[in-house]
């Protein structure tokens, strides 16, 4: 569950990023192909060298990558079809309650997901999610294929400026697979995620978030560390961010199951 910046005090605000409890920052040359389909008849391919950082951790133990993995070009085609197609939901909708009173959340927020799929909340009723549009089911393949996984939701959020940000969060429901990395990708103006492992308030650690950065983080990321997108108050310009995850589809006959036959 997202926690609100801004009126409430954030612990990533002011804290120091720490490399002492960094293990190792490997960086490496890769080179991906995901596999395009915009028609059912046409596949397009396309080859990326990129240049991958990693980031392990020893006391919070942790892993995450990070590299720039579309073109300007791309970034400029991505981000117009974003702005075009995405539908965001209403601030009632999104709001956090804190000690009975709700709060805004300082960013636009939407919602996509395989059919029928919700997004569950923190003693809040789930959230419906949109069916995928095109843009986002182009971006979903070309992750899927970074790791070989599926992914069957996506969370959007639109940061208007640099006033606009993200309270400290982990994508550590219950329903969330963890043992399918999070992969984040930003359209836009620089903003930086800044990491913070949850035993201590030293070991905290920015990865700038440019456009095209793509960030994966691996299991147990979300167990261990919590995220934020701090304010940047000199930035102008609208930054928007695409998170791919997977959640655990309940089977439907549990789900129908008498409680008295369990």
């Amino acid at each position: 569950m997202e926690e609100p910046i801004g009126k409430l005090p954030n612990p990533l605000e002011n804290s120091k990023p720490s490399t002492e409890n960094l293990v190792s920052r490997k960086r490496k040359n890769d080179e991906v192909e995901p596999e395009i389909t915009e028609k059912p008849a046409q596949e397009v391919k396309k080859t990326k060298k990129l240049k991958w950082e990693t980031l392990s951790f020893r006391r919070a133990e942790g892993k995450v990558e990070h590299a720039t993995y579309f073109t300007a070009d791309e970034c400029k085609t991505y981000y117009e079809e974003l702005q075009d197609q995405i539908e965001y939901l209403n601030p009632e909708e999104t709001c956090v309650s804190v000690y009975g009173k709700n709060y805004n959340l300082p960013h636009d927020k939407a919602l996509y997901a395989d059919k029928g799929l919700e997004f569950k909340q923190t003693k809040r009723a789930p959230l419906a999610c949109s069916d995928w549009c095109p843009v986002l089911t182009k971006l979903k393949v070309q992750m899927e294929a970074l790791h070989n996984v599926k992914y069957n939701m996506c969370i959007i959020n639109k940061f208007d400026d640099g006033e606009n940000s993200l309270g400290v969060f982990a994508h550590d429901e219950e329903d969330v697979d963890q043992s399918v990395p999070i992969a984040s990708i930003s359209f836009g103006a620089r903003r930086d995620y800044k990491f913070k492992p949850n035993n201590n308030k030293e070991d905290t650690f920015n990865i700038p978030i440019k456009d095209g950065t793509v960030v994966i983080m691996h299991d147990p990321m979300q167990r261990n560390w919590k995220h934020a997108v701090p304010k940047r108050k000199k930035e102008k310009s609208p930054t928007i961010t695409v998170i791919f995850r997977s959640v655990i589809i309940e089977d439907e006959e549990d789900q129908n199951q008498d409680p008295g036959d369990a």
